[in-house]
């Protein structure tokens, strides 16, 4: 193997640790979107009588002005208001918990108001937690509690297929905070692409080589 080629692989093989390890972010919860619903002495398996708060979450990224769009998958964990913490973005097509994709479902099928978004946050703690996840129906507008029913019939028929299994979608993961559901477009990796600039390029030096 040539000093060339040598270099070469070093470079991929710096640039694949790169694009395993590059997809974390500092982010931090900044709000509930308004109107939402904190449910008075929700019980939660596993932890006792909690009070969550139902809503759609919005989180702030160190850096970028933009407003993210989130999902509370885990109300045992109050969210931290005031800090940053390093996220590890994961999405649904290498993440194996089923409630996820279903979270996913729901969050797809919700509509653009707020008591469909505090509804659709209930529904998920109840897809995460199961039948044991009980709360203060009543706790809830009559708005958001049709809601809440319409969305856990709609997720008894749903067909959950590779359409909410994509990148699309992501949980942002900490163990320091709340984890969350969010909405995310991949953006490909710099050392991804560079990665694919580099074995273009030695395909081609390879070629005029032989030629």
């Amino acid at each position: 193997m040539n000093k060339i080629s040598k270099t070469f692989l070093a470079v991929i093989c710096m640039l694949s640790f790169f694009t395993v390890h590059a997809d974390m972010i500092e982010m931090k919860f900044s709000e509930v979107s308004s109107p939402n619903a904190t449910l008075w002495g929700a019980y939660i398996p596993g932890i006792g009588t909690a009070n969550p708060v139902a809503g759609q979450y919005m989180l702030e990224i160190k850096g970028q002005d933009e407003l993210v769009e989130g999902f509370c998958v885990d109300p045992t964990i109050i969210p931290t208001l005031y800090s940053f913490h390093e996220y590890e973005i994961v999405s649904l097509d290498n993440y194996s918990n089923e409630d996820i994709f279903k979270a996913a479902w729901l969050w797809d099928n919700t509509g653009d108001y707020n008591s469909d978004l505090v509804s659709t946050q209930v529904a998920i703690w109840d897809v995460m937690f199961g039948n044991d996840f009980t709360y203060d129906v009543y706790d809830l507008n009559f708005s958001q509690r049709n809601n809440l029913t319409s969305m856990s019939e709609a997720l008894n028929n749903a067909q959950l297929n590779n359409a909410y299994l994509n990148s699309y979608y992501a949980v942002a993961q900490t163990d320091e905070s709340q984890d969350f559901l969010i909405r995310r477009t991949p953006v490909p990796e710099a050392g991804t692409i560079l990665m694919l600039v580099l074995g273009l390029g030695c395909c081609t030096l390879y070629r005029k080589k032989r030629s």
